[in-house]
């Protein structure tokens, strides 16, 4: 018997991981919210939600899943698969194998590092606020500030990691197309996480084929 069988799950979740995949491949991204409803409803803070896993939702047991240094624990590998490459930093398994690999890049985000040469922190802000809310939403709808500080943070980000922004900012459409490639890359990442041999495929895809699979690919490659 499985050592999880006493804790509370609807019937479904505890024998097919195919529940996982409706709520996140067919209903694109709404397993979290249903096992919000599971919390709600009579399972109670402790639920089975797939063959394998528990989702604790109580605030006292944070403490015991984010360990420190001193009580690393290893990632498990299917949940590893829907980051892609299991040969990545972020996909890495092993706890201290990630340590291993985080220490490199680690330097680039401390505030010791200071920031990359060249870049001056005002510009960003500066095309941020200066954007048209035009740009955002069509004529006959409210301006919505989600998509702004969405593509600026893609510049914030690119700009410290790379030391150079990729434009969002400055884009006609303000980068609407990196939101559109990694809201992409979200979706795909549930079904890595169901067939873990799909990123493998993909990355034997030749480029040209790629941008004609998927026109957001082409940034990427570019």
């Amino acid at each position: 018997m499985s050592p999880i069988a006493n804790i509370p799950s609807p019937k479904l979740p505890v024998l097919t991981f195919w529940y996982e995949f409706y709520y996140d491949v067919i209903k694109r991204g709404k397993y979290t919210y249903k096992i919000a409803e599971l919390h709600d409803g009579n399972e109670g803070p402790i639920v089975r939600i797939s063959p394998y896993d528990v989702h604790v939702n109580e605030l006292e047991f944070h403490d015991k899943l984010y360990v420190d240094s001193a009580r690393r624990r290893d990632r498990w590998s299917r949940a590893a698969k829907a980051f892609g490459h299991l040969g990545s930093t972020f996909a890495t398994t092993s706890e201290d194998q990630h340590w291993t690999r985080c220490k490199p890049i680690n330097k680039v985000f401390l505030a010791a590092g200071g920031r990359p040469a060249g870049v001056a922190p005002s510009v960003l802000p500066r095309r941020f606020l200066r954007a048209p809310w035009s740009v955002f939403e069509g004529p006959d709808r409210a301006p919505n500030s989600n998509p702004r500080f969405y593509r600026y943070m893609i510049d914030v980000v690119s700009t410290f990691a790379f030391g150079k922004a990729f434009g969002s900012t400055k884009s006609h459409n303000f980068g609407l197309e990196w939101q559109r490639l990694f809201m992409s890359w979200s979706e795909m990442a549930y079904l890595s996480k169901q067939f873990g041999s799909l990123g493998a495929v993909i990355e034997s895809l030749p480029d040209g084929l790629l941008q004609k699979i998927s026109s957001a690919m082409s940034l990427v490659i570019r």
